[in-house]
């Protein structure tokens, strides 16, 4: 890596000309380093390194950063299947420019995979996105409360979230959504498991997530006190073996195990949603 390259990415992976001045480079350098694609330039009198992520780097042509579920993705956060790439830029901007051409005005070229946010506050976080907080109640606003929750959860999960963060998560929030922040918790392993925990929310199904159970270990969810319900979620694929010694030693126990995969229960909510009070209604999950 070149002194300059190290320097950008110093400087959070974004400088300006003014930054790479003062550190000493000259107008000749830069665009030596331009021509040599060492660095690109992003926008007028910005410059990015050659190997900077190409969803941060459309956001900053653009004339933002990453918001909403691409800003989840950039701090590693779960998020739902989406479309578009989200950025946040300043209320009063007026230069947007296309996502692969500075040179282009957006307003000119309107393109229907860009989603832009108008911030009225300051965009905090680094060069690359806002700020986590910001990015979860963005997702709630635009996404909607089930993308929202699965967003928020996965901050909650991965310990990105100080207690300070989650109440200005929760007291940014729409009234409506609140009450999906106070059941958040760190309780659902993939984002599979969060969308499932908020549909038996939503049905008033009450349940244990995370239940240990001696020689099996802990359970996705426990309806009542034998009714299990088993996730496979989409970023990790199950080990079918495994899965079946463990819904026979639960059936040795009493239980009865209801195991659905990612596409149903993001798809086909209404079949799994059938399956789940149909066994209720038998009481499946009462003692025997």
């Amino acid at each position: 890596m070149s002194h300059i390259e190290a320097d950008i990415l110093k400087l959070g992976g974004f400088a300006k000309a003014s930054e790479l001045a003062r550190l000493g480079y000259s107008p000749d350098s830069v665009f030596a380093a331009v021509q040599a694609s060492r660095i690109l330039r992003v926008r007028k009198g910005w410059y990015a390194n050659s190997d900077c992520q190409q969803p941060s780097l459309r956001a900053f042509r653009i004339g933002g950063k990453l918001t909403c579920v691409s800003g989840s993705i950039h701090h590693g956060l779960w998020v739902p299947e989406h479309v578009g790439l989200h950025v946040a830029v300043p209320r009063r901007a007026s230069r947007l420019r296309t996502a692969d051409d500075f040179r282009k005005r957006l307003a000119a070229h309107p393109d229907d995979a860009i989603v832009v946010h108008w911030s009225r506050s300051g965009l905090g976080g680094d060069r690359h996105a806002v700020s986590i907080v910001e990015c979860i109640v963005r997702t709630f606003a635009c996404q909607g409360q089930g993308a929202g929750f699965v967003v928020f959860e996965s901050a909650l999960r991965n310990r990105k979230l100080t207690q300070s963060d989650r109440t200005l998560v929760f007291n940014s929030l729409k009234i409506a959504d609140r009450p999906l922040g106070r059941i958040a918790s760190t309780r659902s392993d993939s984002g599979t498991e969060s969308i499932m925990k908020l549909h038996l929310h939503a049905l008033g199904l009450r349940f244990t997530q995370q239940a240990f159970v001696g020689g099996v270990g802990p359970l996705d969810f426990l309806i009542g006190e034998r009714l299990v319900i088993e996730v496979d979620s989409r970023e990790f694929h199950s080990d079918p073996y495994r899965d079946r010694q463990k819904d026979a030693a639960l059936s040795t126990r009493g239980c009865r195990v209801l195991r659905f995969m990612y596409s149903q229960v993001v798809y086909e909510w209404p079949t799994v949603e059938g399956s789940i009070l149909a066994a209720v209604s038998r009481g499946d999950h009462q003692p025997g």
